[in-house]
């Protein structure tokens, strides 16, 4: 067989060997392109439990682990975005009403602390059922 397509034995059992792994790079260089589509897709969000759900839901079977390994060598790692927390003061209108404009109510908590601490105090009692020890 080799003397009809004028190959050496060598090269043709060294082909042999390695045709397997030149199939195993082509698919592993497809799923790290898929990943990182995936990745690029969700805003850089999903992780790897997220990534694996969509490659199997393309008929791909691959573990978790392995998806998490792949992205790791990529250098994929998804963003955590938090959610947006409000931490403006509460009862503003009553708060402004004795203590006036943002700068006078840094001024009232330095110079006037008694007078801040009860007005939070008052507004804490009337808000909450527990009582304050």
């Amino acid at each position: 067989m080799c003397k009809c397509m004028k190959v050496s034995r060598n090269a043709y059992y060294h082909w042999l060997k390695t045709k397997d792994n030149i199939i195993e790079i082509a698919s592993l260089t497809l799923l790290k392109k898929r990943i990182r589509v995936i990745f690029e897709q969700s805003r850089q969000i999903y992780g790897s439990h997220r990534v694996q759900k969509m490659i199997e839901k393309e008929g791909l079977v691959y573990s978790r682990l392995y998806i998490a390994l792949l992205m790791r060598k990529i250098g994929l790692r998804s963003v955590l975005r938090r959610k947006y927390v409000i931490t403006t003061d509460f009862n503003h209108s009553a708060f402004y009403t004795l203590f006036g404009s943002v700068s006078e109510k840094v001024y009232n908590k330095m110079y006037y602390p008694a007078l801040f601490m009860r007005f939070i105090l008052n507004s804490f009692e009337a808000s909450s059922p527990v009582a304050v020890l």
